[in-house]
């Protein structure tokens, strides 16, 4: 199946490929900005139907709730994994446990569990390069390095994102590390930052974001090795996706973060 990024509407199981779904939720930021929630369901077809993993659990209606009860009836998988991309996604996954017996949630270490959910979680393993080797073949998950915590005042500390990657798509998809907005109107904030209308770029924050530019820059070969075409953004109206071509904007990213000078006032820009 060719990758369809042509969502129709709001909470609805939209399927981008083979064993490939989404949906997406509207959500406001900060109570004020229409971020909006991506979440991206993979079918990983092992024996006895196999398995199914959530990437970003959003908002659960009803409607998505029963798209997902039958999407596993129609497959014979189980929904095991709930997975949060990174620092910031976290608050709708304790609805999905109350629903989805067999799952387990994983969250990565710091922020998230700082916030004391009120549901149980498995951290995410960051000292490895892929967290989840038991999703191959079906699924590739990369620790994304290099990131900063920006809500650290010593501006020390890490920030974790996760980015993931569906062969038999050629997708990849990410939460808060890359911004990209290829559908309706841009918001003001992200045109203040500097983003551009169809280009994949780095977090709105820019190089306030890094860490460390080059395990940025390395972090991005990693997921350029992975040769995708296609992009899903986890933010951003319906369709908000890149079919085709997504490499070398990949290539300009990683070329962006090895020049950046993190010791002078330009590379905090």
């Amino acid at each position: 199946m060719p990758f369809h990024s042509n969502e129709s509407d709001f909470d609805t199981l939209h399927q981008v490929s083979d064993h490939l779904y989404c949906y997406l939720t509207k959500f406001l930021f900060n109570g004020t900005v229409p971020l909006n929630n991506r979440s991206i369901v993979v079918h990983l077809p092992f024996a006895q139907g196999g398995d199914i993993a959530i990437i970003n659990p959003a908002e659960l209606s009803p409607k998505v709730l029963a798209s997902l009860k039958s999407l596993e009836q129609s497959t014979g998988a189980k929904i095991k994994y709930l997975i949060s991309p990174g620092d910031w996604h976290y608050l709708f996954i304790g609805a999905y446990l109350k629903e989805f017996p067999e799952a387990t949630a994983y969250v990565p270490p710091g922020r998230i569990p700082s916030k004391n959910p009120k549901y149980p979680f498995s951290l995410i393993d960051i000292t490895v390069e892929n967290p989840f080797p038991q999703l191959r073949p079906y699924l590739e998950v990369l620790n994304f390095r290099g990131m900063r915590d920006v809500e650290d005042p010593q501006k020390i500390r890490p920030r974790y994102e996760l980015a993931f990657y569906h062969p038999e798509s050629k997708a990849f998809t990410t939460a808060d590390i890359f911004m990209y907005t290829g559908v309706g109107e841009m918001s003001a904030g992200f045109k203040a930052a500097g983003l551009r209308f169809g280009v994949l770029e780095f977090h709105f924050m820019k190089a306030t974001m890094i860490l460390d530019s080059e395990a940025v820059a390395q972090s991005i070969g990693k997921i350029l090795a992975w040769k995708p075409e296609n992009y899903i953004c986890q933010h951003g109206g319906l369709g908000n996706m890149i079919a085709g071509g997504v490499c070398h904007q990949l290539e300009d990213l990683r070329q962006w973060a090895l020049g950046l000078d993190l010791t002078s006032s330009k590379g905090h820009a």
